[in-house]
């Protein structure tokens, strides 16, 4: 069977469902929103556990067990629900292994998260952590590394076992984690358990969970963690642009890009903050939601937000742009705007960056893309494979912006030729091929 366990307010996360406790008569206070995490009740007794948090919200006593007497949750409980026209009873005990209290009349812990297992007598993990905290891994070069922080108050024999799974429930991979001291877990005995999960080798989004097999008493218990993470991506600011609106008021243009190979990124929202209050009254976001972008394309999203800039802004204001997939913060990004652009809705470059030359091989002309993020002294030359250069092809200052620069090589040579582009202090040299 499900049971029900409320979260209130700012302990909500992701893939919940939100109620009104204000309408619904069967509650009979109104106390606002709650969040419900749903769990599995079997034979009396808590045997998995879905969207596990902790939360240690002054609302709680001691822990994220016991609710304060003040908690809003008091008194919110019910004693028993009926679920597909069956009728189940709350569970008899609470986090001390002791009996509930009548749940009718004084509800004093339900509505609060309680641990399934009695801290007296059973396992349990405290936590299930990744290493920095990341959200997106290389699938091909990254490595997963997990930690979890195990309850175990009698020293029990435990084996504890992560393992990731897709969206769709298919079980990709797991691994054995240690407390020895010698996988990322902190020091021998303590508690910790590490280890690492080898490259997925899969463009996916994926959920955690953990199992604990207790074998001082056979029993074994699997919990769902409600983090994600993702292979899909990086997805990252590719460009953007301003339009004057009115007055200090501009929409800023942006354009993603999925550096995926295969998979796409879908339902992106984009959260555009910044700390120079100085240059920026507020932001608002507009056309930032529910994008879509495939495997190795670039979307511009226009009008994507209003930025209300003071009347005296810095010549480039720095802004964090966090992306999130499916309400989940997946991937960082920052973008310096430069607020005096010449050109009103002019797209501006993120990085300084050159392009592979089109085509290649060429006879006996090819064009050469380069991005300026800002002006810049710009030199791009090309030479033999002795190193000699054999013309300049751009040798003065430019502006902020994307440049195209075509060479007729009808009087050199067949062969292998490089160009390379010096701009302020950025460099980069690529090669190409004179096919006659």
């Amino acid at each position: 069977m499900m049971m029900n366990n409320i979260f209130w307010d700012d302990l909500a996360g992701p893939g919940s469902t939100e109620l009104d406790m204000g309408t619904d008569p069967q509650w009979g206070n109104n106390h606002g929103t709650a969040t419900v995490y749903n769990s599995i009740i079997r034979d009396g007794s808590w045997d998995y556990i879905e969207n596990r948090v902790f939360s240690y919200n002054p609302i709680f006593e001691d822990n994220a067990h016991h609710l304060s007497e003040n908690s809003p949750g008091v008194g919110m409980g019910k004693k028993s629900i009926v679920f597909d026209e069956v009728f189940y009873q709350a569970p008899l005990y609470d986090i001390d292994g002791k009996l509930r209290p009548n749940t009718v009349d004084t509800l004093i812990d339900i509505g609060a998260f309680e641990s399934p297992y009695p801290a007296n007598k059973f396992v349990y993990p405290k936590s299930l952590e990744i290493a920095d905290d990341i959200s997106y891994l290389n699938p091909v070069s990254d490595y997963l590394e997990l930690i979890s922080d195990i309850y175990n108050p009698e020293n029990h024999s435990v084996n504890v076992f992560a393992r990731i799974v897709s969206v769709d429930e298919a079980v990709r991979d797991s691994v054995e984690l240690f407390d020895d001291g010698e996988h990322n877990d902190g020091e021998s005995g303590d508690l910790m358990f590490g280890g690492a999960l080898d490259p997925i080798n899969e463009e996916n989004t994926f959920k955690m969970s953990l199992g604990i097999k207790d074998n001082d008493t056979g029993r074994y218990m699997l919990f769902n963690d409600s983090k994600r993470i993702t292979t899909i991506g990086p997805i990252k600011v590719a460009n953007y642009a301003l339009k004057d609106v009115f007055l200090n008021r501009k929409y800023l243009n942006l354009s993603l890009k999925n550096d995926s190979q295969t998979a796409a990124a879908k339902n992106i929202t984009i959260r555009l903050t910044t700390r120079d209050t100085s240059s920026v009254l507020s932001i608002d976001p507009q056309n930032n939601e529910d994008i879509e972008i495939s495997a190795l394309q670039t979307v511009d999203i226009e009008r994507s937000h209003y930025i209300n800039f003071r009347s005296a802004p810095s010549d480039t204001v720095h802004f964090m742009v966090s992306i999130y997939s499916n309400n989940y913060l997946f991937w960082t990004d920052s973008l310096d705007v430069v607020t005096s652009l010449e050109n009103d809705n002019q797209k501006v470059p993120k990085i300084f960056s050159l392009d592979q030359n089109v085509p290649n091989p060429f006879n006996p002309v090819t064009s050469i893309n380069y991005q300026l993020p800002k002006a810049s002294e710009v030199k791009l030359s090309a030479y033999n494979v002795l190193g000699q250069r054999v013309v300049t092809l751009v040798n003065e200052r430019q502006n902020v912006g994307t440049y195209k620069v075509e060479w007729d090589a009808s009087e050199f040579a067949s062969g292998i030729y490089y160009y390379r582009l010096d701009a302020g202090n950025f460099t980069d040299v690529k090669k190409m091929v004179l096919l006659r």
